[in-house]
């Protein structure tokens, strides 16, 4: 019984837990996503802030306020590289900094080497997204199909990168179809991180909905027909015999 106790508390403050982390890390990638977007012009200079909040948001996600909110379940290995992604926009103007100095007089080598230096760190991310993923689909914290989300916005990011810049490269500049590759290489990963965001809420609504579902309908414990028999008082040897026949109909009963 004092298990059973333990049980039916844990459950409802795990679910507590798991709705603050989820909530609050999904906030925070939205207002990353946001800002991503709203990044233009004038506001060019908060684009950093997207960088930290994707990182804030990342890192709860993975830790959660406690271990039944994490969507990794705290596995080593995804909560690590989950932490090394979110964390990896922060660095990436670190990256260049290897790129020696003479380098920079020769406008064809300072070309290849800033080429090489971003192979290595879209590579790097892309590892570390390939294993978060994994991890996170494994895990099983997430209702599915919600934990494929990830996986969704991992293919959605390079494809729509990609064939922005395509556009943007193969027209002259100022042209419609350099504007319109610039929209979508721009906007495109911002949109990305925008629906991870709302992957928190409905994946909380539907693990609500499955713990809520098991509260009100709880299992029916079932009894054998022995133990069923042993507590079925005996009649009266008298009344035996007669249990098992049918009643006389006595003539003239069912008359007005």
């Amino acid at each position: 019984m004092a298990q059973v106790s333990n049980d039916a508390d844990t459950k409802p403050r795990n679910l507590v837990a798991r709705q603050r982390t989820w909530v609050v890390g999904g906030s925070l990638m939205l207002l990353s996503g946001a800002v991503g977007i709203a990044a233009r012009g004038p506001l060019a200079g908060i684009a950093p802030m997207k960088d930290w909040l994707f990182a804030a948001a990342a890192t709860l996600l993975v830790v959660g306020f406690s271990r039944a909110g994490s969507v990794t379940g705290r596995r080593v290995l995804g909560t690590v590289s989950t932490i090394l992604l979110g964390v990896a926009p922060l660095t990436q103007s670190y990256w260049y900094t290897v790129i020696p100095d003479s380098v920079n007089d020769d406008p064809h080598a300072a070309e290849d080497a800033s080429v090489h230096v971003a192979m290595m760190y879209y590579g790097a991310v892309a590892v570390l997204a390939i294993v978060s993923v994994v991890a996170i689909v494994s895990a099983k914290v997430v209702p599915s199909p919600w934990r494929w989300a990830p996986l969704w916005v991992v293919i959605w990011t390079p494809v729509t990168f990609g064939l922005g810049l395509s556009f943007f490269s193969s027209a002259p500049l100022g042209t419609p179809m350099a504007s319109i590759g610039a929209i979508i290489a721009g906007y495109g990963p911002a949109t990305g991180v925008a629906f991870l965001a709302s992957w928190a809420s409905p994946s909380e609504c539907a693990d609500h909905r499955h713990h809520a579902s098991r509260t009100l309908s709880p299992p029916v414990a079932r009894r054998s027909d022995a133990a069923v028999d042993e507590h079925v008082a005996p009649l009266p040897g008298d009344l035996l015999p007669r249990a098992k026949q049918p009643l006389p109909l006595v003539p003239g009963s069912f008359s007005r």
